[in-house]
């Protein structure tokens, strides 16, 4: 059974966490309904009982007809065989996805009343799109299914909707790559299960690189270099800036250092970082539209590598270190790794020294 999931563009907590399972697990499709006024992240299954009233009115829609064959493997025979010829033979329920670019009409329910894939799924759509909340349907799945968009799509717009409700999203895999000692190379190397993956790279860097790429790209994982004493390794790169931004901001409460005065004028690394914190609204409401988490994921690893070149190295210095600019690092850090790509930041100890 597919799963469905109910999002809204103002509360949109953990919003991309499920799409790791896209990459790093087998997956049929995920559904991703776009809801204007729901007030939080829920999960829900559609099941046969509720898509029932559109099988049950097949005959009842325009778009839809019973015959022996479709329009366009009749079109050579006379206009009547369907009342003379083949008035006996039993007859299909086709609807009319030709009219909307598709390449022919396709079956709904076969003549022994089995329902074909088609029928549940625009039942499956037409219910949730029935929700005076929602405005189109993102739909996840694997590559090989991209040729599916124009059957459905035609399909829907048979019962009246507008292909601007439907967004496909083709997802491909988490690939993982070594380095290779014979060959002095990275290799690619065989897919592994998660339990056996997690045995030499931490959860929370799977999920990582599993958002970094657009989600139409292959997600690399080198797991020679996923160990945080790399520094090619993203995920600690983050976790490390905001472990500094708390360690800063703890400094200078334990100190009662006085904050300094926001007429001061920050250096040119601190203005930067601020530049880019200012971009952080407009970049998440993009990656909510297009359902892009590495445009978050990039915009992170910015911000954690402007934080950890502008934090001064010598704990002298702290003091001097802007407590408003901090706090925004920390919050801004927090909110997108935890709020909106639903990951958590693991404490590392790289700090306490």
């Amino acid at each position: 059974m597919s799963t469905f999931f109910c999002r809204s563009k103002y509360s949109i907590d953990n919003l991309f966490g499920d799409l790791i399972l896209c990459r790093i697990s087998g997956f049929t499709k995920y559904f991703f309904v776009d809801c204007q006024s729901a007030t939080e992240y829920q999960t829900f299954l559609v099941d046969r009982k509720k898509i029932s009233p559109l099988i049950s009115k097949l005959s009842e829609i325009s778009a839809v007809y019973q015959a022996s064959m479709s329009r366009q493997f009749a079109a050579d025979l006379p206009p009547d065989i369907e009342q003379t010829a083949l008035k006996d033979e039993p007859k299909d329920w086709f609807i009319k996805t030709a009219d909307f670019g598709d390449t022919h009409d396709r079956v709904l329910q076969h003549r022994d009343g089995e329902y074909t894939q088609l029928l549940e799924d625009i039942a499956q759509y037409h219910h949730i799109l029935q929700r005076e909340d929602c405005d189109r349907l993102i739909t996840l799945q694997p590559p090989e299914y991209s040729g599916y968009k124009t059957q459905i799509v035609a399909a829907m717009q048979c019962l009246g909707y507008s292909p601007k409700q439907f967004h496909f999203i083709p997802v491909r895999p988490l690939k993982l790559y070594a380095f290779h000692r014979d060959s002095n190379k990275v290799q690619p190397i065989p897919d592994l299960p998660l339990s056996e993956l997690q045995k030499v790279v931490n959860l929370e860097t799977i999920q990582w690189y599993s958002l970094r790429v657009p989600l139409e790209e292959v997600a690399p994982l080198n797991i020679s270099t996923s160990s945080p004493e790399y520094p090619q390794n993203h995920f600690y790169r983050i976790q490390l800036a905001y472990a500094y931004t708390q360690k800063y901001l703890n400094f200078l409460g334990d100190r009662n250092a006085e904050i300094p005065s926001e007429t001061s004028s920050p250096n040119p690394q601190e203005q930067n970082l601020i530049k880019t914190l200012e971009t952080t609204e407009s970049i998440v409401d993009r990656a909510i539209d297009e359902v892009a988490p590495h445009l978050i994921c990039q915009h992170v690893e910015q911000i954690a590598e402007q934080c950890l070149q502008w934090l001064p190295p010598q704990q002298w210095q702290w003091q001097a270190t802007s407590h408003t600019t901090l706090e925004r690092v920390r919050n801004a850090i927090a909110d997108l790794v935890e709020t909106k790509l639903g990951l958590t930041l693991v404490p590392t100890d790289e700090t306490q020294s």
